[in-house]
């Protein structure tokens, strides 16, 4: 299988998927994202002293998680 058509399915699962689309309200969905923003904040204040009086922060890669070393 050639890498657009790996693309062109993992795209139609995320905007389609009943569980896992953006708009999606399900449990499952929810209790991920919840657990991966635990991990997010974890890391996050390791920084704390970097972002104090800062006025613009720049976020990069505010997709969904996946294994994180902070």
């Amino acid at each position: 299988m050639k890498l657009e058509e790996k693309q062109n399915i993992e795209i139609y699962f995320w905007k389609n998927s009943v569980t896992e689309s953006p708009e999606s309200d399900s449990i499952d969905n929810l209790i991920g994202k919840m657990a991966g923003a635990r991990v997010f904040l974890d890391c996050l204040r390791k920084f704390n002293s970097s972002f104090l009086g800062k006025k613009t922060i720049l976020e990069l890669g505010g997709a969904r998680m996946g294994i994180v070393h902070c």
